[in-house]
C-alpha cells in the first residue's frame, strides 16, 4: 500500500477510535464487492466507502449492498457501515446514522486513495440499450445479429455489449451464438451498478397488512390525482406469476406527488417510491401499470441478494416461454 493509502487508512481508524492494527485487508476476496477500507475489531466489521468529494444515497446503495453481500462470507460478525467523504447529503447522513453507521468527514489535508475500477463492473451493462441486450441473453443463447434484430439496438452496441460481457467472463460462446455463462454472478454485478436505492425518493410503514390491498389504494389515489405509478419489486410477483412469495413490501415508480400520511401505521406493509431513470415498458398481462419482465428482473436485483431467487425465477420463467 502507498505511502499515502496507508496514512489515510490510519485517519479512518482513528476517527473510528479503533487500533490501526485492526485494519482487514480484503484484496484476496475477488467476488464483485470488495469495500475500500475495511477493518475487523472485537467481532464487528467496518466497512467503509469512501468519495473524494460529497456522498449521495448511491454511496449509501453501494454501502449497504457490500455488506449484505459480504455477510455471507463474514456471518460471525457484527456490522458497522463507515462512509468517509468530504461532504455528505444530509439526508444521507441521517439514512446511514438509522441503520448504526458513522460519517467521517475527511479534511483537505486527507487525500483518500484514488477510486478503484472494481472488478467485473467497469463496463456499465445496465444502460436502458445494454440491458435490452442483457435481457435478450438471459433468454437463452443467440447470435449477436439476432439480438440487435429483436431488440432494435444497434448491431455495433449490441457487439459492444457482448465484448463487455466476454471481458467480464460473464458470457460463453458456441457455434456462433453466446449466452450467460453465470447469471448469479451477472446478478451481483447489476445489484452494484445500479441498486434501486439509488432511485428512491420516499416510503413509509403503513397500517395495510395485505400487499395488494394496499397497492390498490395507492392506484385509486394516483389515478384520481392524476399521478402515474407503475408497480416493480416483489409485489410483482404477487399479481404476474405462480411463484409462491412472502412479501411484506409494494415498490413503485412514481412521477408526481402523492400525500400518504394516512396510509401509515405500525407494523405494516412498506411502501417504496422510485424515480424512473428510464423510459419503463409495461406488462401487457397485468391489470394494473406494471414493469415489464425484463425490467422487473433488473430491479429485483438491484434490491439485493435477498431478492436474486425471485429474479433468477423471472429469469428462468421467461426462458421457458
Amino acid at each position: 500500500m502507498p505511502p499515502g493509502d496507508a496514512e489515510f487508512r490510519d485517519y479512518v481508524a482513528d476517527q473510528l477510535g479503533i487500533p490501526r492494527k485492526s485494519y482487514l485487508a480484503m484484496g484476496a476476496y475477488t467476488g464483485f464487492v470488495r469495500p475500500d477500507l475495511s477493518y475487523d475489531h472485537e467481532g464487528t466489521l467496518y466497512i467503509v466507502e469512501t468519495k473524494r468529494s460529497r456522498a449521495t444515497n448511491q454511496t449509501l446503495a453501494q454501502l449497504t449492498f457490500q455488506r449484505d453481500y459480504l455477510s455471507l462470507r463474514y456471518s460471525d460478525r457484527r456490522w458497522r457501515l463507515v462512509i468517509a467523504a468530504r461532504s455528505i447529503a444530509p439526508e444521507v447522513k441521517a439514512a446511514l446514522r438509522d441503520l448504526g453507521g458513522v460519517f467521517v468527514q475527511l479534511p483537505k489535508r486527507v487525500v483518500p486513495p484514488p477510486q478503484r475500477r472494481r472488478r467485473g463492473v467497469a463496463a456499465r451493462l445496465t444502460t436502458p440499450a445494454a440491458w435490452a441486450v442483457v435481457a435478450r441473453l438471459l433468454g437463452g443463447a443467440s447470435t449477436i445479429q439476432d439480438i440487435a434484430r429483436a431488440t432494435g439496438v444497434s448491431y455495433a452496441w449490441c457487439h459492444r455489449t457482448v465484448a463487455a460481457m466476454d471481458t467480464q467472463g460473464l458470457l460463453l460462446r458456441r457455434r456462433g451464438n453466446v449466452e450467460v455463462a453465470d447469471i448469479p454472478r451477472l446478478l451481483s454485478g447489476v445489484a452494484w451498478e445500479r441498486p434501486l436505492a439509488s432511485l428512491a425518493h420516499g416510503g413509509i410503514e403503513t397500517r395495510f397488512r395485505k400487499p395488494m390491498e394496499l397497492l390498490d389504494e395507492v392506484m385509486r389515489r394516483t389515478e384520481a390525482s392524476g399521478v402515474r405509478a407503475i408497480l416493480t419489486g416483489p409485489a410483482h410477483l404477487l399479481k404476474s406469476s405462480d411463484e409462491l412469495v412472502r412479501v411484506n413490501r409494494v415498490d413503485l415508480y412514481l412521477d408526481g406527488p402523492m400525500a400518504t400520511g394516512d396510509l401509515a401505521g405500525q407494523g405494516g406493509v412498506q411502501l417504496h417510491f422510485y424515480r424512473a431513470d428510464r423510459s419503463l415498458e409495461l406488462d401487457p398481462g397485468m391489470d394494473v401499470p406494471a414493469v415489464s419482465r425484463d425490467q422487473l428482473v433488473l430491479d429485483l436485483a438491484g434490491l439485493g441478494r435477498e431478492w436474486f431467487d425471485l429474479a433468477l425465477a423471472v429469469v428462468r420463467a421467461r426462458a421457458r416461454r
